[in-house]
């Protein structure tokens, strides 16, 4: 490689999920020699991948330059557009990338399905169809995580992710497809007069700025760990770091999507009715909900983190696991808290979320300087928790000062989740393998996965969390609408 200007040599070489070693070119060089094989390969304009143990060179598309090259299976799920731009050109070998005509198919799928799929999904939000559209977006989400997963026990990992997400996307145009109802008659919206111009003007700066602003500090709460753990650490431990993030991340976004698709429209609706006392029982519904359905999760990465990092990234990454349970507890907990900031969205005080944010934002900067220095990157980790934590926190005081309604926390719920994934755990730990590597380790897997979270339920029953189902009256209610349907097809007969 040539010598130059050091910010532009190579640099960030990773292992990818194909097993080849990428690197960035920067302005390192057109043509590199393989030691081993004797071949010369042109990357002149272009990056490149190595395979050490065998010698091989290869060109990629480029240049990447300054920042280094980084995948993760996560990463691809949640960009399947992404993802189909850069496996077209995979399935037919072109760009210098080697041809996979196996893959061309789904690659296409994952190109065609979401734009097929945009428009009837907008008509779906146009009706509130709140039910409909949630449970499609749920099934998607489960679809794209789980079926690659269960692809990868007979496919390779690249083929696994294309196909299975492909399949997920297929089955959610064809959802949508069924759907027969057709939109309402739409009338011609009427002329705007200057008055009304200038009032939206001004009601969207007074809401819409603080919340432009307030963005600055989510970015800064959400990034700034990657940041200082490269600045401090080096590119070989963010990569480590923001590999196992991502898996929490997502895991936790697969939850709180399908809450705060079921959730938003009918607060907004509850409160634009002047109904405060059942729009704050409605947000604590729903962040008790939340509380429910995540600490099973952020509890379940925690004993078995190895097993995911493992499964998702490779060995190469799963030393980083811990980074799973802490990550995930934080964007838990800060996802309730934007339950919390509801009262000043609603109330249009959005001032206040930019406020709290910042404060929340400076707190994560100081911990995650000093937490990355002390104890490397789960420093970073635990830094990120603070920042989330104090931003809760400050939600939780604010709003008993100012605002129309408190945030409830449903802090009995919390304690019986707890003590019920605590249980759960065990049979995870029991149950559930330590690597997925083979199919029946797969089925082990989802089996005691699903045996866990029938311990949960379970506990959550007898701790009174949740209603007991009434299977007496149940059936003797089936009993009495089925004897006045015989008794009335007799008198017809």
């Amino acid at each position: 490689f040539v010598e130059g200007n050091q910010q532009h040599r190579v640099n960030g070489c990773a292992w990818g999920l194909d097993n080849w070693v990428y690197g960035a070119n920067g302005d390192s060089g057109g043509r590199i020699k393989s030691v081993r094989t004797g071949a010369v390969v042109n990357i002149n304009g272009r990056d490149f991948r190595i395979r050490p143990d065998e010698g091989l060179i290869d060109a990629q598309t480029g240049r990447t330059r300054s920042f280094e090259q980084a995948v993760s299976v996560l990463g691809l799920l949640s960009a399947t557009a992404c993802t189909a731009v850069f496996a077209v050109p995979l399935g037919l070998g072109l760009a210098g990338v080697r041809s996979a005509p196996d893959l061309l198919v789904p690659a296409l799928a994952l190109a065609f399905f979401p734009v097929a799929s945009s428009g009837r999904s907008a008509l779906l939000q146009a009706r509130y169809a709140l039910g409909r559209y949630t449970t499609l977006n749920m099934l998607a989400a489960l679809g794209k995580l789980g079926l690659p997963l269960l692809l990868l026990a007979w496919l390779p990992p690249v083929a696994a992710l294309l196909w299975g997400t492909a399949a997920a996307l297929c089955a959610v145009w064809l959802g949508l497809a069924l759907q027969s109802r057709r939109p309402p008659d739409i009338d011609a919206t009427p002329d705007l007069s200057l008055r009304e111009f200038r009032h939206i003007t001004r009601e969207s700066l007074a809401y819409g700025v603080p919340l432009t602003l307030s963005e600055i500090g989510a970015q800064i709460l959400t990034y700034s760990d990657r940041l200082t753990i490269g600045l401090l650490l080096g590119p070989a431990a963010v990569g480590l770091y923001s590999t196992n993030y991502s898996i929490a991340e997502k895991l936790v976004l697969l939850l709180q999507a399908p809450l705060i698709y079921a959730a938003h429209s009918q607060i907004v609706t509850v409160w634009e009715s002047e109904t405060v006392d059942r729009t704050r029982r409605l947000i604590a519904a729903a962040t008790r909900w939340l509380v429910v359905l995540g600490v099973p999760l952020v509890v379940f990465s925690a004993v078995r983190g190895d097993m995911l990092s493992a499964l998702l990234l490779g060995e190469a990454f799963a030393g980083g696991h811990m980074i799973i349970p802490i990550a995930a507890g934080s964007i838990l907990l800060y996802a309730a808290s934007q339950y919390g900031h509801k009262s000043f969205e609603l109330s249009r005080t959005t001032w206040v979320i930019t406020m709290t944010l910042s404060g929340a934002a400076l707190v994560n900067l100081v911990a995650v300087v000093a937490l990355t220095l002390a104890l490397g990157y789960i420093g970073g980790a635990l830094a990120t928790a603070v920042g989330y934590a104090a931003y809760a926190a400050a939600i939780f005081v604010v709003t008993r000062r100012r605002g129309p309604f408190p945030w409830e926390v449903p802090w009995r719920t919390v304690v019986r989740a707890l003590v019920a994934a605590g249980v759960a755990a065990a049979v995870w730990i029991v149950l559930v393998p330590p690597r997925v590597a083979d199919p029946g380790a797969v089925l082990g897997m989802l089996g005691g996965g699903v045996a866990g979270l029938a311990v949960y339920a379970g506990v959550l029953l007898a701790l009174g969390e949740l209603p007991r189902p009434q299977f007496a009256s149940s059936i003797s209610r089936y009993r009495r609408s089925w004897a006045r349907a015989w008794a009335s097809s007799e008198k017809t007969l």
